[in-house]
């Protein structure tokens, strides 16, 4: 008959056609090898493994009746969609799914999954409503057996393989889906949840942990503070700047050696989890941020964990700014990516100190009397009580040198002014004895005077005084022209308390290391503690946010008789 048909094809009216397709006309080999017929919509000229649910004709098989009956070379989309679903209805009614239908419907899956991004709109949306609530999913079921899932039933395990041995995290779970289908726009508009977007990493802490504090990226985190906020106010809306503010502010490091967490994915359908050892982490009921150690890596990680940023173009954007070396080079990244400035609100407040302005020319009592009334103002901001404003203290002398490379100077020339004697009318109250002192002022010495005893520099005058002592000009004047050491010097009063003397030294040495770095930080400089390294020259290295870098030389003097109530 088919042969028959074949020649008369020209004779054959489109009502015979219709006729024709309704009828099981071709041939075809099941599994088990034995010939059927099927209706013409069932076959393709081309197999596409899609076994009992579609066949393929004999290369040649009768041209024209076949051309003439619109058999197609291979499916469509609408093929694969009629078959998958065909597919997960049997599923339903038997309770199972043999291995050949299983290993269609991922067929059709997968295709579905890859035509996907080349639809339109309209079609990607007629797609889901189709799919959406139906057991079209493949999964592999722990027995190993394939299986159809719902789609809200399912996790896409979509982390490199680096990540599961990271978090010793199972990859190979029954609510996974099956390998291969990569298209995640397919994914999320079915319903399906992510392992990059549904796993949450908890710090769990343990009682032999050791943490150590670590300062240096405290403060740098502070000076960072501006930019985050900056990158967060592009990533998230408005509202939640206040929060992350708070947050940012609240945050400090930590170095422990043993970091344990555990590892969730999870929803009202699957639960995954894990235990696990760290590299970084960040621990929500303390606000700390712990790493193994301060390489920039661990703490852009950590950071990342305590502000909830997923895993992508987001967190690699975190990383980058904070593996940035300067301020400078952060604000160039941000302005090559288009983020807005913060809003007024959040904008950084420059606060100016007297030492800043003391360094570029000499003081005259009036210029005395204005900043230690900012500075009196300055610590009232701040919350921190000082007792005495700094004019009414009888026995602290403040004087400022100024030096010039250019032209020796001689001693008519260099000036000396006092703090104590610039207003007659002020009166200094009783002395009062105190506790240890919690505030100290600003050094009123800054430039370039002679560091070391070598120089010619002897730390206190018998009086109490700290009396920089003229050395050689040309040499500070050249040092001056660099603009690289900078030396602060402090005087405070000795403790009423019976310590020794290296104690009281060693404190004296700490607070005004303290109150230099906090300097520097109010100045929007980012400065690094490095008086432990006695072959560095220098106490503190500071940056700018132009990239310049200021050396620090840092010199702290206890007078006596300075009383700070």
């Amino acid at each position: 008959m088919l042969d028959w048909l074949n020649k008369k094809v020209a004779n054959l009216t489109d009502e015979d056609v219709a006729v024709l397709r309704r009828l099981q006309l071709f041939p075809y080999k099941d599994k088990d090898q034995e010939q059927k017929f099927d209706v013409p919509d069932k076959f393709f000229t081309k197999d596409p493994g899609l076994g009992r649910w579609r066949h393929s004709l004999r290369h040649g098989f009768y041209p024209p009746l076949v051309k003439r009956l619109n058999i197609p070379e291979s499916p469509d989309l609408s093929t694969y969609q009629d078959i998958l679903l065909s597919i997960a209805s049997e599923r339903e009614q038997r309770g199972s799914l043999s291995k050949e239908d299983f290993d269609v419907a991922s067929t059709c899956f997968h295709k579905l999954s890859q035509s996907y991004s080349s639809l339109d709109s309209s079609q990607q949306e007629r797609l889901c409503q189709a799919l959406q609530r139906k057991r079209i999913v493949p999964v592999t079921r722990e027995n190993g057996r394939g299986d159809l899932n719902y789609p809200m039933n399912t996790l896409y395990p979509d982390m490199p393989d680096t990540w599961f041995e990271r978090f010793k995290f199972d990859k190979q779970h029954p609510n996974y889906v099956r390998g291969g289908h990569a298209n995640v726009l397919f994914l999320k508009a079915l319903g399906v949840s992510l392992l990059s977007e549904n796993h949450t990493i908890e710090y769990v802490s343990a009682t032999n942990s050791t943490f150590r504090p670590i300062r240096a990226l405290d403060h740098r985190l502070d000076s960072y503070i501006p930019a985050l906020l900056r990158f967060l106010f592009k990533e998230f809306h408005e509202d939640s700047l206040p929060e992350f503010q708070t947050l940012l502010k609240s945050l400090h490091f930590f170095q422990s050696e043993k970091i344990s967490a555990k590892v969730t994915a999870k929803s009202s359908y699957y639960y995954v989890s894990s235990q696990c050892d760290l590299d970084a982490a960040f621990d929500a009921q303390t606000n700390r941020l712990i790493v193994a150690d301060a390489k920039p890596r661990l703490g852009a990680e950590a950071l990342a964990e305590a502000l909830g940023l997923p895993t992508g173009a987001v967190r690699a954007t975190l990383f980058t700014l904070w593996n940035s070396t300067t301020l400078r080079e952060v604000d160039e990244i941000l302005n090559a990516g288009a983020y807005p400035d913060l809003p007024e609100a959040f904008q950084p407040v420059h606060v100016a100190g007297a030492v800043a302005i003391a360094t570029d020319e000499e003081w005259d009592d009036e210029d005395w009397n204005r900043a230690v009334d900012r500075i009196n103002m300055g610590s009232e901001t701040r919350g921190q009580v000082v007792g005495q404003p700094l004019t009414q203290q009888p026995n602290l002398q403040r004087k400022a040198e100024r030096q010039s490379s250019s032209v020796p100077k001689s001693s008519a020339e260099r000036k000396n002014k006092s703090v104590s004697s610039a207003d007659p009318h002020r009166s200094a109250p009783p002395p009062k004895k105190s506790t240890i002192e919690t505030h100290f002022g600003p050094s009123p010495f800054a430039g370039p005077s002679p560091s070391t005893e070598r120089d010619g520099h002897r730390p206190q005058s018998p009086q109490g005084t700290v009396q920089p002592k003229q050395g050689n000009q040309n040499q500070a004047g050249q040092r001056r022209g660099q603009k690289q050491f900078k030396n602060y010097v402090y005087t405070y009063n000795e403790s009423d308390r019976e310590i020794t003397q290296e104690a009281h030294s060693q404190k004296v040495d700490r607070r005004g290391m303290e109150y230099a770095m906090e300097y520097e930080r109010r100045h929007n400089r980012t400065p690094e503690d490095c008086s432990a390294d006695t072959g560095a020259g220098y106490d503190i290295f500071s940056t700018e946010l132009s990239g310049e870098v200021r050396y620090i030389e840092l010199k702290t003097v206890s007078g006596p008789g300075v009383t700070w109530a």
